[in-house]
């Protein structure tokens, strides 16, 4: 049997930065061709150890944008207090 193609797949889950019982998965799957004077098994492992640092990079960079996120939380969450404040004020005061 000749092998000419092969594929690794690498992922992670992890735990959410900011939200609580909140996961994240980040997953990818590298397919090449080989060369037919390519050894098969350390392609494979080469094409194995690329997938591993593509999850690894993305993962890092996913925790970092995430953050950056909760100040972007905090000010949703302020803003819903204050439009339900303002909300009660309006019913309060007679107000539509």
């Amino acid at each position: 049997m000749k092998v000419t193609t092969i594929s690794a797949s690498a992922g992670r889950k992890f735990s959410h930065p900011t939200e609580p019982f909140g996961n994240m998965l980040v997953s990818a799957t590298f397919t090449a061709e080989l060369e037919g004077w390519e050894n098969t098994a350390e392609a494979a492992n080469d094409l194995q150890r690329m997938a591993d640092n593509h999850v690894d990079a993305e993962k890092q960079r996913l925790l970092a944008a995430c953050s950056q996120q909760p100040q972007w939380a905090n000010n949703k969450a302020q803003r819903a207090t204050e439009n339900k404040a303002d909300s009660l004020l309006m019913k309060h005061s007679g107000g539509k």
